[in-house]
């Protein structure tokens, strides 16, 4: 990762911080499901605007929540030009480290779906994508619902380790030590 960085720093470093109008990047919180739902209206085209765009999400998740939320990304109206995509991964990376559980897209073009694939293979985070906003939602509950049911079993199991110890006969302190 810290390759990644540097490489990502480089290209800032060279690429001439023109600023481009900034797009919009509109938050909904969805209390009933709590997820948020983002809605980009915005073509990310030199570096500035990936930093602006990460800004307004640290800022939104700052501002309203103090543990990782889930998030429904609505892309329809979303893109990255293919110079900024490497640095617009990285910067997604860290905010999804920093503030997001679980988040699928919703209605990515094509290269927004290999940005976000590759983005996800470099740092681990959610590729997951859905046909519409109802089903992002869906994805998700079904997410939270898995981690929920393994928690729940592992939580009820003894490990090994447990299952091997016996008492021993001449212990006077009920187990205790």
């Amino acid at each position: 990762m810290e390759w990644a960085r540097l490489v990502a720093q480089r290209l800032l470093d060279r690429v001439k911080m023109q600023v481009a109008p900034d797009g919009t990047l509109v938050f909904q919180y969805d209390a009933a499901h709590d997820v948020v739902v983002a809605r980009a209206r915005w073509t990310l085209e030199v570096p500035t605007d990936v930093v602006s765009w990460h800004e307004r999400y640290i800022s939104f998740f700052r501002g309203r929540f103090s543990s990782p939320k889930d998030l429904v990304m609505l892309n329809e109206e979303f893109d990255i030009s293919t110079k900024v995509s490497m640095i617009w991964g990285l910067y997604r990376a860290k905010l999804f480290e920093q503030m997001i559980r679980y988040s699928v897209g919703v209605k990515s073009n094509p290269r927004v779906r290999l940005s976000t694939n590759t983005s996800g293979t470099r740092y681990g985070v959610s590729t997951l994508e859905a046909s519409d906003q109802a089903d992002a939602v869906r994805v998700i509950q079904g997410l939270r619902d898995r981690d929920l049911t393994e928690r729940t079993k592992s939580e009820g199991r003894k490990s090994s380790t447990d299952l091997l110890k016996r008492p021993d006969p001449g212990d006077r302190s009920g187990g205790k030590r």
